[in-house]
């Protein structure tokens, strides 16, 4: 009898289907031998992904420029779209938003073709499947980024007083303050563009495409890390990389604990909204007043007191609101066994 259930048991494992599961490698875990250098592919290969979008994006926003242009200006062909006329016209806030959607827009649509020519499915390449963390803490989640992007604005203004890091741009500055003069409509453009869109594009690229490949092979930490300053980096300006960093490392660990870029793009999103309609609507106030924080006193140096209590203050805040929603995500992925 024992013989009989033993076989019948054999003979239905040998029957039944393997089902292959199509979840992501565990993290520094190769997935085939002799392919030690393909990560380091990962982060150039990323960058080229994001150069190429811009880049497309740029060419149709200068044909729609130059045709718009031709109807308003007589003898615009004339005068040549050259390097001075076009820097001129990218500080002019409708025009570099126009620049900003359709260069985001591209680079959107060449990472969904990355992610469908990967030979998976293209919502689990980039991680837009339902993840570990319910959509009740996305609003604590956003806190948390708000908390970072604080921390590392403070970092950036401490190397700056400390003569470390140089200031953000010039022009970055000019622009905050043309943004602040324009009409409502561009300013609405200019949010939906630069902060949901720029959001959506730069969380598929680094936290969905590159970030899930590199966890494919290397350790969490590693690959967190290389996908986090390569986001950092695609700012463009050493001040402004220093002051995403701390959000780019919270939302990479957000994206690996919750097994989705789900809520890294609703944190992503709002955070930028909100920051760019704050400078669209007060300009760079804020910026101001951290400068007479740190400006000199009677002594020659800024009082110590006055710059701890500037610096300490939203400092426990943002650490506060990052330590809570840390333990709340941990707290959902232990649940799953993850």
């Amino acid at each position: 009898m024992e013989a009989q259930v033993s076989g019948t048991d054999a003979s239905l494992e040998a029957t039944t289907p393997h089902v292959a599961r199509e979840d992501v490698p565990p993290a520094g875990a190769a997935t085939s031998p002799g392919a030690w250098w393909a990560p380091w592919l990962v982060a150039p290969a990323a960058l080229l992904l994001y150069l190429l979008g811009s880049a497309i994006g740029s060419v149709l926003a200068l044909v729609l420029l130059a045709t718009v242009l031709r109807r308003l200006i007589p003898g615009y062909y004339d005068m040549g779209l050259n390097l001075y006329t076009l820097r001129f016209a990218l500080g002019i806030p409708a025009v570099l938003t126009l620049f900003i959607a359709l260069s985001t827009a591209c680079t959107i649509g060449v990472v969904l073709l990355a992610a469908r020519a990967s030979g998976r499915p293209w919502r689990e390449r980039l991680g837009l499947m339902p993840g570990r963390i319910p959509a009740s803490e996305v609003p604590l989640l956003v806190l948390a980024s708000l908390g970072t992007l604080c921390i590392g604005w403070l970092l950036a203004m401490a190397l700056q007083h400390a003569g470390l890091l140089p200031p953000i741009g010039r022009s970055r500055q000019q622009f905050g303050e043309a943004l602040l003069m324009a009409s409502p409509a561009t300013k609405v453009a200019f949010v939906l563009s630069a902060g949901l869109l720029a959001g959506l594009s730069e969380e598929l690229l680094c936290r969905g495409w590159m970030q899930r490949a590199l966890m494919a092979r290397w350790r969490p930490a590693a690959s967190i890390s290389v996908a986090s300053v390569t986001f950092a980096l695609l700012h463009g300006d050493l001040a402004y990389d220093v002051l995403v960093l701390p959000s780019a490392f919270f939302l990479g660990y957000l994206a690996w604990r919750a097994d989705s870029i789900r809520p890294t793009i609703a944190c992503h999103a709002v955070v930028n909204a909100l920051v760019l309609t704050s400078l669209a609507v007060f300009g760079l106030r804020h910026v101001v007043f951290m400068q007479r924080v740190f400006e000199p006193g009677t002594g020659g140096q800024a009082p110590p007191a006055r710059v701890a209590l500037a610096l300490a203050v939203p400092l426990i805040v943002s650490v506060a609101l990052v330590w809570t929603a840390s333990r709340r995500v941990e707290r959902h992925a232990r649940a799953v066994g993850a």
